[in-house]
């Protein structure tokens, strides 16, 4: 009886089942890979985007224009707070309009002039603070109505789920 080099049909079975299972399991982990990739992109875009916001928002603030003839009241309450200040136009140029920062369907909403942005998603709800004045003994008030003066800061704490984000606002020169 002679013998024939070769593989078995058993043999070659055997090594395309294991060759399958390797692709297939090679597959597997570099489709994890590429999953936790991408949710690692979009929770850094997330972060970048609230991060932008926050910067806006506090140039915002920071620009407020209060006192002067035009320039509407500085008129805060616990739940939203609208006043007169500059903001950068999609073209980058600084422009003079009034502002109301407020919360609204889950979301986080400034209108500027006749524009209206939505700054986040899954705001359950927003309470905002006032600073009287400043010291070791600070006050916080929940209200400020006034045509002629602005608080000192704004503190903004955003209710989200079960989590809570405190955001501190300063105000620039005030009226």
């Amino acid at each position: 009886m002679s013998r024939r080099a070769g593989f078995t049909l058993i043999e070659l079975l055997v090594a395309i089942a294991v060759t399958a299972t390797v692709l297939l399991l090679a597959h597997a982990l570099f489709g994890a890979v590429e999953l936790g990739a991408r949710r690692a992109q979009e929770g850094y875009d997330e972060i970048e985007s609230r991060a932008t916001d926050i910067a806006w928002m506090a140039e915002a603030f920071r620009a407020v224009e209060i006192g002067r003839p035009g320039d509407g009241a500085f008129d805060g309450s616990a739940s939203a707070v609208a006043f007169t200040g500059y903001t950068r136009t999609p073209a980058g140029w600084p422009e003079r309009r009034r502002l109301a920062l407020h919360a609204g369907s889950g979301r986080l909403l400034m209108t500027a002039g006749s524009d209206t942005l939505v700054l986040w998603q899954g705001v359950d709800g927003m309470f905002i603070d006032y600073l009287l004045e400043p010291g070791a003994d600070v006050r916080w008030v929940n209200e400020w109505h006034s045509p002629v003066s602005a608080p000192l800061a704004v503190r903004l704490r955003l209710l989200e789920g079960s989590r809570v984000d405190t955001l501190l606002l300063l105000i620039g020169a005030r009226g």
